[in-house]
């Protein structure tokens, strides 16, 4: 019978291994499914041996890198961009949008500032008459300057206001000062940079009957723009009992309406109308009440306010 022909024959052969075996000196038994087991120096073979071809022929495994993997991946793929056209109308499309959104954003940023800021100011002026009201005795009892001058109005403020205060330092000249810079009544201005008129009412008043109270106005970004009353330029009053109040807000012993606080209340003993509107039956007067409005309104801006 030949071992070569489709009858297997198993065969034990006795040879001797090396101590370390030379696998391509060896023999392949994973060619047409034979098997090589081997063991003690002996093994079973289940089909003819056939030697491994040489060193040179075999076949050496390659390894690859990720960048030849995705090279090789997308060859021969169209490689896809943006065309100039199509990025100019994006920009275009994005231009529209930000000209139609920002300036509603920037002005209710600017509305959010206005807000925050004047209740800073009306807080600031509440608390500092309190304090001095611990130190010198209730307000009723102050002494009052007898004249509109700074040099009546300074030692005043100096003694019952300057030491609750965060005050830097007094202006000297309208070049320095907000819009409510006067020859008669000093402007000061806070840490914060808001500037503030402090003016108390004289004893020797007589359109208010020379009662006491006192009348502060505000530049709630001090020496910049716009500088107009109900944007940047507020005003409050110090009375008494009723403390710190906007401007328009405690009127003729009584507290207006919101819509009275917008056409028009009495003012200086009904020779004028202070309103917080475009409009107003006196012109001067047409913003004096906005702050009194917005402190109405729960300290916001709403969009019926003549901003």
């Amino acid at each position: 019978m030949n071992i070569f022909e489709e009858q297997r024959v198993s065969s034990r052969v006795d040879f001797s291994l090396p101590e370390k075996l030379d696998c391509h000196a060896s023999y392949s038994s994973a060619l047409n499914g034979s098997t090589v087991v081997a063991g003690n120096g002996f093994a079973i073979l289940s089909t003819s041996l056939r030697p491994l071809p040489p060193r040179a022929s075999l076949a050496m495994t390659k390894a690859f890198t990720l960048a030849e993997v995705f090279s090789s991946h997308f060859a021969g793929r169209r490689k896809t961009a943006f065309t100039l056209a199509e990025v100019l109308i994006t920009l275009g499309i994005i231009g529209i949008v930000a000209a139609m959104t920002m300036p509603a954003l920037i002005t209710k940023h600017q509305k959010q500032v206005t807000v925050t800021r004047l209740r800073k100011y009306y807080t600031i002026m509440a608390q500092a008459k309190l304090l001095s009201e611990v130190q010198n005795g209730e307000m009723e009892y102050w002494e009052f300057p007898y004249t509109f001058s700074k040099t009546d109005i300074r030692p005043f403020f100096d003694k019952y206001f300057r030491p609750y205060m965060d005050v830097i330092n007094e202006c000297e000249s309208a070049k320095s000062c907000s819009s409510l810079y006067s020859n008669t009544r000093p402007v000061y201005t806070l840490k914060d940079g808001m500037q503030f008129m402090f003016s108390p009412n004289p004893q020797t008043d007589t359109l208010n009957s020379g009662r006491k109270y006192i009348h502060t106005g505000v530049d709630i970004n001090g020496n910049k723009g716009p500088n107009r009353e109900g944007r940047d330029i507020f005003y409050v009053n110090i009375y008494p009992k009723e403390g710190a109040v906007m401007l328009g807000q405690f009127s003729n012993g009584k507290n207006p309406n919101r819509e009275e606080l917008k056409t028009g209340i009495s003012a200086n003993s009904g020779h004028d109308t202070s309103c917080c509107s475009h409009t107003c039956a006196t012109p001067s007067f047409k913003y004096l009440n906005c702050g009194a409005l917005i402190q109405f309104d729960g300290w916001q801006i709403k969009d019926d306010y003549p901003w």
